[in-house]
């Protein structure tokens, strides 16, 4: 009896050191799946992000006709995602690798600060783009002054507002010592304090500001837009079918001629209108859980620390808002035509350049370097040849035997 006893002790002994050990096992397993996840997402972010914008900036720096008013401020958009992508996104990865804060005070304040700079850029950039379509298409007699380089001036204007809108952030987050001095976390200033009305009052400021108020304008910008595009388009039609007779036969050429232009422009004009919609929809999809979160949780409407699935929501929901500074350019080109013949072209143009540097360092003998040499002159001249007039805001990119040349087509961006 005693050994049966003995038996069983050793093995319910045994049982529970199993499970505990599978226990273990589920565990790390879990958690190797959630680290193996969130450093692919960190790093596919990363590298479209980097490529991506600096593609973007490339693009309209590069080629006359893509520098319209337009691409000004989608430079300015995409330069405040490259700054997101290269500083903040490598150390906000580092950090989930920790418990504590192991970098300085000073990254600590820097790194949301230029976060919320950044997303100020780009929300009051995607407001200014609204309101410029807006005026450009209801009110075009308005906008007859407006230039490249005014644009260029708003989007300074929109750097420095957004450095001022975002300084209320240096003051709410801190450096604070844990564990005896020896580790940090970088939290809000009133995380652990009795006024809580102070970060209460930040985050429906940032809601307000990020989300609300930006989202309200664009709406009523491009519903008026698309409202009076259908009116145009309506008018039209009428105007075509309302002509008989003699008419109708004299004014047959031209109205063919000015059909295909006008259908040439609309097109162009709601490619744009889209592309920009898109893209609103994308920040406010990828910003808007996180501010959203963070009035909730300083509400006490859901718990503040992360526990459980407030944890993973909330990692979620971080993923989404820096992967929004990578997928612009993506919109842009599945959305618009010139923005893929610019990038095609500019990539083209890269591989040329390596390929030619390669081909002369690889020279070694006199006659060899010297056809080389010529090689390289007749290599470098497939280059962007672009013809465009000054007041056009688009031209058709093709290949022409050893180089990319643009053909002008009478067609805005």
């Amino acid at each position: 009896m005693d050994d049966l006893d003995n038996d069983t002790l050793t093995s319910n002994s045994s049982n529970l050191t199993l499970d505990d050990y599978y226990d273990d096992v589920d565990e790390y397993d879990s958690y190797m799946l959630e680290v193996t996840f969130v450093s692919l997402f960190y790093s596919l972010t990363l590298l479209l992000g980097l490529i991506g914008n600096l593609l973007v900036i490339s693009s309209i720096l590069r080629f006359r006709s893509m520098r319209t008013v337009t691409n000004a401020f989608l430079t300015s958009l995409a330069t405040a995602d490259l700054l997101l992508i290269a500083f903040c996104v490598p150390i906000k990865f580092a950090k989930w690798f920790s418990y504590t804060w192991t970098f300085e005070k000073f990254l600590c304040k820097a790194v949301h600060y230029l976060q919320n700079v950044t997303v100020f850029c780009s929300v009051l950039t995607l407001t200014f783009m609204s309101i410029e379509r807006y005026y450009a298409i209801l009110h075009p007699m308005r906008t007859l002054g407006r230039s490249v380089k005014r644009a260029c001036v708003v989007c300074l204007i929109i750097w420095a507002v957004s450095f001022v809108l975002a300084g209320p952030n240096l003051y709410i987050q801190d450096h604070k010592p844990v564990g005896g001095g020896f580790h940090f976390w970088c939290v809000d200033r009133c995380y652990d304090c009795g006024q809580e009305i102070i970060y209460k009052i930040y985050a429906v400021y940032m809601l307000l500001l990020v989300l609300v108020a930006p989202l309200i304008i664009m709406s009523f910008a491009y519903i008026s837009i698309c409202k009076e595009l259908w009116s145009l388009m309506s008018t039209r039609r009428q105007m075509r079918c309302g002509v008989s007779g003699t008419d109708a036969e004299r004014e047959t050429c031209v109205r063919a001629s000015n059909s295909v232009r006008d259908k040439t422009s609309d097109d162009s004009t709601k490619e744009v209108i889209k592309m920009l919609v898109a893209v609103i929809l994308l920040f406010a999809i990828c910003w808007g859980p996180t501010l959203v979160d963070s009035v909730l949780a300083n509400f006490h409407l859901i718990d503040k620390f992360n526990y459980d699935y407030v944890k993973h929501m909330r990692q979620a929901f971080a993923l989404m808002s820096y992967f929004n500074s990578c997928v612009n350019p993506i919109v842009y080109a599945f959305m618009s035509r010139n923005f893929r013949k610019t990038f095609k072209a500019t990539i083209c143009t890269c591989v040329y350049r390596k390929r030619n540097a390669e081909r002369f360092m690889n020279s070694h003998q006199c006659t060899r370097l010297t056809s080389q040499t010529r090689d390289t002159s007749f290599s470098m001249t497939r280059t962007i040849s672009i013809k465009n007039d000054m007041e056009t805001e688009a031209s058709d990119l093709r290949y022409e035997g050893d180089a990319y040349r643009f053909i002008h087509k009478d067609e805005p961006l």
